[in-house]
């Protein structure tokens, strides 16, 4: 549960943030994003992990992951408990509209999802591979354009964050990665009980450490009857936030 192996490297394919033969490591902030990027494998066949930063200073991510209608909610929320304007508004819009071009070059949904060249991905690799070269940064965080639970939904509330390797090595793994997360063993999602009674504070416990997205859990995800925290999904992530087995 990590990114390919450098003996492996050969087997990198072509995805929005990945370059041919570049091992990257790929992370969402739900298990119902992860579920949807995968283009959503069969529970049996679908296992995950929880993922946490060691060292907070060694990691810093180019982000475009703030969308306009959340940039204008933020606002507008903001403008009506505080009187008088915010100092710092013109250069965080300005910092924003400056982004823009990249945040949309970069979101454009896939048109033909079978075809071994996909055009949508060309501005993404173009970036990954400058901040490969960047000296302040080593990762991306975007929205994802696969995942939402209805079609009014905030898309930015839906994050992956990829980590290309700094190091290419004939086998293992990036040492700077490796050295940077702690993380659980795999679970597989098919063994998720989702029967039993959810305790209070296992759900206290989640909120505190996972710190998931109001608006997931208050929703319903399309496809599902249930809501988020009682679908296989908002249980996965209660049962590994109780998983202390970090390495």
């Amino acid at each position: 549960m990590f990114h390919l192996p450098f003996e492996l490297r050969h087997k990198a394919t072509t995805q929005r943030f990945s370059i041919p033969g570049l091992p990257c490591l790929y992370l969402a902030n739900s298990s119902y994003v992860c579920w949807e990027e995968l283009d959503r494998p069969d529970f049996n066949d679908f296992y995950l992990s929880r993922f946490e930063i060691k060292d907070f200073m060694k990691l810093n991510a180019l982000d475009i992951s703030l969308t306009p209608k959340s940039l204008a909610t933020l606002i507008n929320k903001t403008s009506e408990i505080m009187e008088e304007g915010i100092d710092g508004w013109d250069s965080m819009i300005l910092d924003y509209i400056i982004k823009w071009p990249l945040i949309f070059c970069c979101s454009i949904k896939v048109l033909n999802t079978d075809a071994t060249f996909k055009p949508e991905y060309i501005i993404p690799q173009y970036l990954l591979d400058w901040v490969r070269q960047n000296k302040r940064l080593n990762a991306i965080k975007y929205f994802s354009v696969k995942a939402h639970l209805n079609q009014d939904a905030d898309y930015s509330k839906f994050i992956n964050i990829v980590f290309p390797v700094q190091e290419i090595k004939d086998t293992g793994y990036c040492s700077h990665l490796s050295s940077s997360f702690a993380y659980t063993n795999p679970k597989r999602f098919a063994d998720i009980d989702t029967t039993s009674e959810i305790s209070q504070e296992g759900f206290e416990n989640y909120i505190m450490n996972f710190r998931p997205e109001t608006s997931i859990l208050l929703s319903e995800l399309k496809g599902f009857e249930e809501g988020y925290t009682k679908s296989h999904f908002g249980r996965f992530e209660i049962n590994v936030c109780s998983d202390v087995a970090l390495q």
